[in-house]
Protein backbone atom coordinates (compact mmCIF):
# COMPACT_ATOMS: atom_id res chain seq x y z
CA UNK A 1 0.00 0.00 0.00
CA UNK A 2 1.41 2.95 -1.01
CA UNK A 3 0.51 6.40 0.53
CA UNK A 4 0.58 9.64 -1.71
CA UNK A 5 0.80 13.23 0.00
CA UNK A 6 -1.70 15.61 -1.05
CA UNK A 7 -0.08 18.00 -3.15
CA UNK A 8 -0.98 21.66 -2.59
CA UNK A 9 -0.37 24.87 -3.97
CA UNK A 10 1.58 27.80 -1.12
CA UNK A 11 -0.23 31.48 -1.99
CA UNK A 12 2.76 34.30 -3.17
CA UNK A 13 1.96 37.48 -2.23
CA UNK A 14 2.58 40.07 -4.93
CA UNK A 15 5.84 41.35 -4.46
CA UNK A 16 5.57 44.61 -6.77
CA UNK A 17 2.96 46.26 -4.04
CA UNK A 18 5.03 44.49 -1.49
CA UNK A 19 7.48 47.11 0.20
CA UNK A 20 10.05 44.44 1.06
CA UNK A 21 9.28 42.26 -1.90
CA UNK A 22 8.82 39.28 0.42
CA UNK A 23 7.03 35.97 -0.34
CA UNK A 24 4.71 34.55 2.24
CA UNK A 25 3.37 31.01 2.73
CA UNK A 26 0.25 30.59 4.12
CA UNK A 27 -0.67 27.30 5.35
CA UNK A 28 -3.92 25.23 6.18
CA UNK A 29 -3.03 22.36 8.91
CA UNK A 30 -6.15 20.30 7.73
CA UNK A 31 -5.07 19.93 3.95
CA UNK A 32 -1.25 20.19 3.89
CA UNK A 33 -0.31 16.91 6.21
CA UNK A 34 0.88 13.80 4.78
CA UNK A 35 -2.58 11.62 5.13
CA UNK A 36 -4.28 8.60 3.54
CA UNK A 37 -6.72 9.96 1.59
CA UNK A 38 -8.64 6.77 0.28
CA UNK A 39 -9.53 3.30 1.67
CA UNK A 40 -7.42 0.61 0.66
CA UNK A 41 -7.77 -1.21 -2.67
CA UNK A 42 -9.82 -4.46 -2.66
CA UNK A 43 -7.77 -7.84 -4.51
CA UNK A 44 -8.57 -11.31 -4.40
CA UNK A 45 -5.66 -12.73 -2.79
CA UNK A 46 -5.36 -16.70 -2.82
CA UNK A 47 -3.08 -18.93 -0.82
CA UNK A 48 -3.11 -22.69 -0.34
CA UNK A 49 -4.34 -23.84 2.37
CA UNK A 50 -2.85 -26.82 4.09
CA UNK A 51 -4.73 -28.35 6.42
CA UNK A 52 -7.71 -28.96 3.88
CA UNK A 53 -5.53 -29.87 0.90
CA UNK A 54 -7.34 -26.93 -1.24
CA UNK A 55 -6.86 -22.98 -2.05
CA UNK A 56 -8.33 -20.56 -0.22
CA UNK A 57 -9.53 -17.36 -1.38
CA UNK A 58 -10.99 -14.05 -0.49
CA UNK A 59 -11.42 -10.30 -1.75
CA UNK A 60 -9.88 -8.05 0.72
CA UNK A 61 -9.04 -4.52 1.77
CA UNK A 62 -5.75 -4.63 3.65
CA UNK A 63 -3.83 -1.52 5.09
CA UNK A 64 -0.18 -3.13 4.55
CA UNK A 65 1.29 -0.82 6.76
CA UNK A 66 -0.29 -2.71 9.66
CA UNK A 67 0.04 -5.63 11.46
CA UNK A 68 -3.14 -7.79 11.44
CA UNK A 69 -5.19 -11.15 10.78
CA UNK A 70 -7.98 -11.94 8.70
CA UNK A 71 -9.26 -14.52 6.81
CA UNK A 72 -9.98 -16.13 3.11
CA UNK A 73 -13.08 -17.07 3.69
CA UNK A 74 -13.81 -19.39 0.02
CA UNK A 75 -12.46 -22.91 -0.08
CA UNK A 76 -11.73 -24.67 -3.71
CA UNK A 77 -13.37 -28.12 -2.44
CA UNK A 78 -16.82 -28.56 -1.75
CA UNK A 79 -16.04 -30.62 0.83
CA UNK A 80 -14.54 -27.53 3.23
CA UNK A 81 -16.56 -24.62 2.31
CA UNK A 82 -17.06 -23.71 5.26
CA UNK A 83 -13.18 -24.24 6.30
CA UNK A 84 -11.64 -20.72 5.73
CA UNK A 85 -7.90 -20.21 6.03
CA UNK A 86 -7.27 -17.44 8.92
CA UNK A 87 -3.16 -15.43 8.02
CA UNK A 88 -0.93 -13.30 10.49
CA UNK A 89 0.39 -10.56 8.83
CA UNK A 90 3.40 -7.97 9.78
CA UNK A 91 4.82 -5.83 7.71
CA UNK A 92 8.36 -5.97 9.40
CA UNK A 93 8.22 -9.92 8.93
CA UNK A 94 9.77 -10.63 5.78
CA UNK A 95 13.06 -11.36 4.33
CA UNK A 96 14.43 -12.50 0.62
CA UNK A 97 14.20 -15.22 -1.89
CA UNK A 98 15.73 -15.58 -5.09
CA UNK A 99 14.52 -14.16 -8.56
CA UNK A 100 16.51 -16.99 -10.98
CA UNK A 101 15.54 -15.25 -14.05
CA UNK A 102 16.75 -11.30 -12.49
CA UNK A 103 19.46 -12.73 -10.72
CA UNK A 104 18.45 -10.72 -8.06
CA UNK A 105 17.37 -10.86 -4.39
CA UNK A 106 13.33 -11.04 -4.15
CA UNK A 107 11.63 -10.07 -1.32
CA UNK A 108 9.23 -12.14 0.20
CA UNK A 109 6.22 -11.23 3.11
CA UNK A 110 6.06 -14.40 5.49
CA UNK A 111 2.39 -14.75 6.40
CA UNK A 112 1.48 -17.51 9.41
CA UNK A 113 -0.93 -20.05 9.57
CA UNK A 114 -2.13 -22.26 12.18
CA UNK A 115 -3.87 -25.85 12.57
CA UNK A 116 -4.53 -26.42 16.12
CA UNK A 117 -1.56 -26.20 18.44
CA UNK A 118 0.54 -28.29 16.45
CA UNK A 119 0.56 -27.73 13.13
CA UNK A 120 1.80 -24.07 12.16
CA UNK A 121 2.68 -23.35 7.85
CA UNK A 122 4.90 -20.05 6.63
CA UNK A 123 3.65 -19.20 3.49
CA UNK A 124 6.01 -16.53 1.52
CA UNK A 125 4.52 -14.22 -0.66
CA UNK A 126 4.73 -11.18 -2.94
CA UNK A 127 5.25 -7.50 -1.59
CA UNK A 128 1.47 -7.07 -2.65
CA UNK A 129 0.48 -9.85 -1.40
CA UNK A 130 -1.39 -11.11 -4.44
CA UNK A 131 1.16 -14.01 -5.24
CA UNK A 132 2.03 -17.08 -3.56
CA UNK A 133 5.65 -18.31 -3.84
CA UNK A 134 5.91 -21.56 -1.83
CA UNK A 135 5.10 -22.64 1.92
CA UNK A 136 6.77 -24.60 4.81
CA UNK A 137 4.49 -26.51 6.97
CA UNK A 138 6.22 -27.49 10.67
CA UNK A 139 4.64 -30.11 13.37
CA UNK A 140 5.66 -29.66 16.94
CA UNK A 141 6.14 -32.94 18.01
CA UNK A 142 6.67 -33.17 21.75
CA UNK A 143 6.11 -36.37 22.67
CA UNK A 144 6.92 -38.87 19.43
CA UNK A 145 5.14 -41.65 21.11
CA UNK A 146 1.98 -39.98 20.78
CA UNK A 147 2.14 -38.49 17.60
CA UNK A 148 -0.03 -39.14 14.54
CA UNK A 149 1.89 -39.60 11.04
CA UNK A 150 2.09 -41.89 8.57
CA UNK A 151 6.04 -42.02 8.29
CA UNK A 152 7.07 -44.25 11.62
CA UNK A 153 11.17 -43.36 10.67
CA UNK A 154 10.25 -39.56 11.43
CA UNK A 155 9.10 -40.34 15.64
CA UNK A 156 12.51 -42.93 15.73
CA UNK A 157 14.83 -41.87 17.78
CA UNK A 158 18.78 -41.85 16.27
CA UNK A 159 21.03 -41.18 20.00
CA UNK A 160 24.16 -41.75 17.19
CA UNK A 161 22.83 -38.06 15.61
CA UNK A 162 21.11 -36.59 18.48
CA UNK A 163 17.91 -36.78 17.67
CA UNK A 164 16.22 -38.31 20.78
CA UNK A 165 12.71 -37.54 22.44
CA UNK A 166 10.82 -34.04 21.47
CA UNK A 167 11.33 -32.73 17.61
CA UNK A 168 9.89 -29.97 14.78
CA UNK A 169 8.88 -32.43 11.46
CA UNK A 170 8.71 -30.56 8.18
CA UNK A 171 5.80 -31.80 6.74
CA UNK A 172 5.43 -30.41 3.62
CA UNK A 173 7.71 -27.89 1.37
CA UNK A 174 6.14 -26.46 -1.71
CA UNK A 175 7.84 -24.01 -4.39
CA UNK A 176 5.38 -23.06 -6.92
CA UNK A 177 7.82 -22.10 -9.64
CA UNK A 178 10.97 -23.70 -8.96
CA UNK A 179 12.53 -22.41 -12.93
CA UNK A 180 11.75 -18.63 -11.18
CA UNK A 181 11.92 -19.07 -7.79
CA UNK A 182 15.06 -19.82 -5.90
CA UNK A 183 16.08 -19.89 -2.00
CA UNK A 184 12.65 -21.24 -0.73
CA UNK A 185 14.23 -24.33 0.94
CA UNK A 186 16.84 -21.96 2.39
CA UNK A 187 14.07 -19.54 3.94
CA UNK A 188 12.03 -22.72 5.02
CA UNK A 189 14.87 -24.38 6.99
CA UNK A 190 16.00 -20.93 8.65
CA UNK A 191 12.57 -20.29 9.40
CA UNK A 192 12.13 -24.22 11.31
CA UNK A 193 15.44 -23.41 13.50
CA UNK A 194 13.46 -19.78 14.58
CA UNK A 195 10.72 -21.98 15.30
CA UNK A 196 12.64 -24.37 17.88
CA UNK A 197 13.43 -21.49 19.77
CA UNK A 198 10.40 -20.38 20.10
CA UNK A 199 8.65 -23.36 21.47
CA UNK A 200 11.98 -24.32 23.46
CA UNK A 201 12.24 -27.17 21.50
CA UNK A 202 15.43 -28.92 20.64
CA UNK A 203 17.33 -28.41 17.76
CA UNK A 204 15.60 -31.73 16.24
CA UNK A 205 14.31 -31.66 12.78
CA UNK A 206 12.90 -34.40 11.02
CA UNK A 207 11.58 -34.94 7.21
CA UNK A 208 10.96 -36.71 4.30
CA UNK A 209 12.68 -36.01 1.20
CA UNK A 210 10.18 -36.56 -1.69
CA UNK A 211 10.93 -38.08 -5.11
CA UNK A 212 12.91 -36.06 -7.20
CA UNK A 213 13.93 -34.07 -4.69
CA UNK A 214 16.88 -35.78 -2.36
CA UNK A 215 18.97 -34.12 -4.53
CA UNK A 216 18.28 -30.61 -3.64
CA UNK A 217 17.77 -30.96 0.03
CA UNK A 218 21.64 -32.86 0.14
CA UNK A 219 23.01 -29.83 -2.02
CA UNK A 220 21.34 -27.32 0.63
CA UNK A 221 23.22 -29.34 3.76
CA UNK A 222 20.26 -32.05 4.54
CA UNK A 223 21.42 -35.41 5.27
CA UNK A 224 19.96 -39.20 5.13
CA UNK A 225 19.59 -41.53 8.25
CA UNK A 226 20.34 -44.97 8.19
CA UNK A 227 17.92 -47.55 6.26
CA UNK A 228 16.43 -50.45 8.12
CA UNK A 229 18.04 -53.85 7.17
CA UNK A 230 15.37 -55.57 6.62
CA UNK A 231 13.52 -53.69 4.02
CA UNK A 232 12.91 -53.41 0.52
CA UNK A 233 14.97 -50.21 0.56
CA UNK A 234 17.65 -50.92 1.87
CA UNK A 235 17.22 -54.48 -0.41
CA UNK A 236 17.05 -51.64 -3.56
CA UNK A 237 20.13 -50.15 -2.71
CA UNK A 238 22.36 -52.46 -2.02
CA UNK A 239 22.00 -54.31 -5.29
CA UNK A 240 21.56 -50.44 -7.36
CA UNK A 241 25.05 -49.33 -5.45
CA UNK A 242 26.43 -51.68 -3.31
CA UNK A 243 26.07 -49.70 -0.52
CA UNK A 244 22.77 -48.61 1.48
CA UNK A 245 24.25 -45.08 2.48
CA UNK A 246 21.97 -42.54 1.05
CA UNK A 247 24.54 -40.02 1.78
CA UNK A 248 27.75 -41.40 0.29
CA UNK A 249 25.64 -42.71 -2.80
CA UNK A 250 24.24 -38.97 -3.21
CA UNK A 251 28.16 -37.41 -3.27
CA UNK A 252 29.20 -40.05 -5.92
CA UNK A 253 26.03 -39.85 -7.92
CA UNK A 254 26.51 -35.67 -8.03
CA UNK A 255 30.02 -36.32 -8.91
CA UNK A 256 29.80 -37.89 -11.75
CA UNK A 257 26.59 -35.84 -13.26
CA UNK A 258 28.91 -32.80 -12.89
CA UNK A 259 31.41 -34.18 -14.88
CA UNK A 260 29.14 -35.21 -17.53
CA UNK A 261 26.91 -32.12 -17.64
CA UNK A 262 24.29 -34.11 -16.85
CA UNK A 263 21.32 -34.45 -14.32
CA UNK A 264 21.56 -36.80 -11.70
CA UNK A 265 19.62 -40.22 -12.08
CA UNK A 266 17.32 -40.59 -9.21
CA UNK A 267 14.68 -43.41 -10.64
CA UNK A 268 12.78 -45.38 -8.86
CA UNK A 269 14.45 -43.76 -5.24
CA UNK A 270 11.12 -43.97 -3.08
CA UNK A 271 10.73 -41.09 -0.24
CA UNK A 272 13.45 -41.15 2.51
CA UNK A 273 14.35 -39.82 5.81
CA UNK A 274 16.56 -37.04 6.92
CA UNK A 275 17.42 -34.56 9.45
CA UNK A 276 18.93 -30.96 9.39
CA UNK A 277 22.44 -31.74 10.99
CA UNK A 278 23.72 -29.33 14.01
CA UNK A 279 26.12 -27.71 12.29
CA UNK A 280 24.08 -26.72 9.77
CA UNK A 281 21.54 -25.36 12.31
CA UNK A 282 24.15 -23.38 13.93
CA UNK A 283 24.51 -21.65 10.68
CA UNK A 284 20.63 -20.86 10.77
CA UNK A 285 21.16 -19.92 14.23
CA UNK A 286 24.21 -17.11 13.32
CA UNK A 287 21.79 -15.64 9.95
CA UNK A 288 18.68 -15.03 12.44
CA UNK A 289 21.32 -13.14 15.07
CA UNK A 290 23.01 -10.85 12.49
CA UNK A 291 19.42 -10.88 10.31
CA UNK A 292 16.56 -11.67 12.94
CA UNK A 293 12.99 -12.47 11.26
CA UNK A 294 9.91 -10.94 13.40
Amino acid sequence: MFIYPLKFKSNITNYKNSRAASIGFTSNPAVDTFEKTSKPESFNMKVFNLYTYSYCDSDVALDLTKPQRFSLVHNSRHLYKDKSLELDYNPQRYDYLFDKINNTKLKTMILISESGRYKTSYHFMSENLDKEYGYVELSKCENPRVFDTPYYDLLKDYPDFDIVGPRVIVDYLQNWDDKQIGKIGHLADKLTVKFCLENNLPLNIISVADKGSHVAHYLRGKRYLPIDKDTCTYTFFKERYGKDDINEILSELIQKAKQAGEKVNLKDWGTQTMYMPKELCEKYLKELKMFPIL
